[in-house]
């Protein structure tokens, strides 16, 4: 999630971030399974028409992040959740729209509305978080964090002494918190808006994993995260929604360290590296019918999980996404828990979603709508 920041900080302080990103799954889970419970009861007052998804699995995401960044767990309709969705949504689509200023970066002395825009979001955002983080230093105990904000400024005040460049600033901070928010709301949300997509296009498919869950995890309780193991073929289902729409299609850019050289091609120190997650992930040479929505191929011949070398949604190497196991874990929960308690089919007379997506700073797919039913036990969305 933080992986670009995360190389730059000083060694003190990215020990203590780590370290609180390893720990940081019982503090995840506080706001996630509060917010799965809280879109289960959104998406179910449907009443049975057709609506788009999206705003509220935005919504809920968006919650989740904000109870890991500075423990606040909102409630539909507040003030502060719907700022932090306004200038984290003006963010993603004033950059996904991209400009001459992007190739000329002097060109940003002329008028343009994009980028005041993007300014405008900015500093909503810094404004917010410089609010909370001044909340949390009033407030910082000596006790275990409470959420990021807390394991940073412990990182900051551990620090040890040293040169210029070990010192951690305020900005060290606040750009990490918001590289939360930039890494962890728009990909995850789009993740799972991708899945549904497919789910409406395959019903099948989300009727072998409702079996799945009723045989595994029953309808008298609330699915978790231990259940994970025993529901193979609802992880394949993830695997295969990543695969097939990654998130970034062309992952963020990098740079050669040394002289190197990749399939006979001569790469030296300092070029401009971007790996080309869609062609890794659709290369036939690797893939069966890669164009094909087919969540099987991540089972072998027992129906056990296989991940093919070639599989690479949070990148590889030392430069992999640190957030990987908190995001796959989110992901499963959210949908472990819509398919247990109810089912999606696209409404009467309507063309199911289209599937080319659209590209910006994410592969975002098309607006959509979608017509739930509870499953029998589920009609209040929570127990």
């Amino acid at each position: 999630m933080f992986t670009r920041l995360l190389s730059s900080l000083p060694p003190p302080f990215l020990f203590t971030l780590l370290v609180f990103v390893a720990a940081a799954v019982v503090l995840f889970l506080v706001g996630l399974l509060s917010s799965v419970d809280s879109l289960c009861v959104e998406l179910l007052s449907g009443g049975g028409r057709g609506f788009d998804p999206s705003p509220a699995v935005t919504r809920a995401i968006t919650n989740v992040v904000c109870t890991l960044v500075f423990s606040a767990t909102y409630r539909h309709g507040d003030a502060e959740l719907q700022e932090v969705i306004r200038y984290n949504d003006g963010i993603v689509q004033t950059i996904a729209g991209g400009g001459l200023v992007d190739i000329y970066p002097w060109m940003k002395v002329f008028p343009n509305t994009s980028l005041r825009k993007l300014k405008d979001c900015i500093n909503v955002r810094d404004r917010l978080l410089t609010r909370k983080l001044e909340e949390h230093k009033a407030s910082l105990s000596d006790g275990d964090p409470r959420d990021l904000l807390d394991a940073l400024l412990k990182g900051q005040a551990d620090r040890s002494p040293g040169s210029e460049d070990e010192q951690i600033t305020d900005d060290h901070v606040l750009m990490t918190a918001a590289e939360a928010f930039g890494a962890g709301v728009e990909t995850t949300s789009t993740t799972l808006l991708w899945i549904l997509a497919y789910l409406l296009h395959h019903p099948e498919v989300q009727g072998r994993v409702q079996e799945e869950l009723d045989e595994q995890v029953g309808g008298g309780r609330a699915g978790s995260a231990s259940d994970r193991g025993r529901l193979p073929y609802l992880d394949c289902v993830i695997n295969e929604g990543m695969r097939i729409r990654p998130v970034s299609p062309v992952l963020i850019p990098h740079t050669a360290m040394t002289h190197s050289s990749i399939g006979g091609h001569s790469v030296s120190r300092g070029t401009r590296v971007l790996v080309n997650m869609w062609s890794i992930h659709h290369d036939p040479r690797h893939w069966d019918k890669p164009d094909l929505f087919n969540p099987g191929r991540f089972l072998d011949d027992q129906g056990q999980r296989v991940t093919p070398s070639c599989f690479l949604p949070f990148g590889a190497g030392p430069r992999v996404c640190v957030g990987e196991s908190l995001a796959r874990l989110e992901l499963f929960l959210f949908l472990s828990s819509l398919l247990q308690r109810m089912s999606f089919r696209q409404p009467d007379g309507a063309p199911p979603p289209n599937l080319q997506g659209r590209l910006g700073v994410v592969l975002q797919p098309l607006p959509y709508k979608v017509v739930i039913t509870p499953r029998a036990g589920w009609e209040g969305g929570a127990k």
